[in-house]
């Protein structure tokens, strides 16, 4: 019970703060107990707006795990450019296509086994080499990347493929 002398948001605040309250009898008897209603309710939509915030918390540290194990991700993908002295995925690209189409690959392929295919042999990313496959097939790559491999076809003594490279034509092989 409170005090007629101790009715004051101050005092409820400082002395029963933390427990529920109940007023009983004092002058100011309905408006003290409005306010204890009222902070009461506050309270309890303050721990349901606090709960809702830990959960956005827990799935923001989850966001940012995702983003830590995408950006390795993109590190890995981005360590495939090659060394010096190395091809490029382009290179590598153009030389598997012609390597496969003379192997008898059909024209029309399947461009993702084929990019399976790359990615095992070279150990880059697959997304990378299906891109770098897709302009070897349609003979869009760039000049310095068929020089490289042309150089090493006619090394090996490949001329025939060095030809088709240089053409950008791959149908008559």
């Amino acid at each position: 019970m409170i005090l007629f002398d101790e009715a004051t948001d101050r005092t409820l605040d400082k002395r029963y703060g933390h427990m529920d309250v109940r007023v009983v009898m004092t002058p100011f008897g309905s408006q003290i107990q409005d306010f204890i209603n009222a902070r009461t309710t506050f309270k309890y939509r303050v721990w349901s707006k606090l709960e809702t915030l830990k959960s956005l918390r827990e799935v923001e540290r989850r966001e940012e795990e995702t983003r830590a194990h995408h950006a390795k991700w993109d590190e890995q993908e981005a360590d495939d450019d090659p060394a010096p002295g190395k091809w490029t995925n382009e290179q590598a690209a153009i030389a598997i296509h012609a390597l496969l189409r003379v192997a008898g690959l059909p024209e029309k392929h399947n461009k993702t086994t084929v990019a399976q295919f790359a990615h095992l042999l070279t150990g880059r990313s697959k997304n990378k080499m299906k891109k770098a496959g897709y302009e070897a097939t349609g003979g869009t790559f760039s000049d310095n990347g068929a020089k490289a491999v042309i150089e090493q076809f006619e090394k090996l003594g490949l001329t025939k493929l060095a030809d088709a490279v240089r053409n950008r034509d791959f149908t008559k092989l």
